[in-house]
């Protein structure tokens, strides 16, 4: 299953965005369209889920997309890969290890 560069930094941030994921609101920020973000839900890449949270004192109606296991899949196809522990996810030929200034 091949990606486009745009799929896969969209997948690249869910994967690190942890068990919670990222908000639409929060893609859509990032330059990531409805159409590219209902694409990877579509090819089972990627869930999208209707949350009510509070914010003050009113409900707000969010939907929130996470990775899944395929996508995950995809992503180490590509040449991707997690640091297990650390939530990072590397590109070929980056360290995994953190910088240190």
């Amino acid at each position: 299953m091949s990606l486009t560069a745009e799929q896969r930094r969209a997948l690249a941030m869910l994967a690190s965005a942890g068990l919670h994921g990222a908000s639409q609101a929060l893609l859509m920020a990032h330059g990531f369209c409805v159409s590219m973000i209902a694409g990877l839900v579509n090819r089972g890449l990627a869930t999208l889920t209707r949350e009510k949270v509070w914010a003050g004192s009113r409900v707000v109606d969010i939907r929130q997309v996470r990775i899944t296991a395929v996508g995950r899949d995809a992503l180490a196809a590509e040449g991707w890969r997690s640091s297990r522990g650390r939530g990072l996810l590397t590109h070929p030929g980056q360290s995994s290890r953190p910088v240190q200034r």
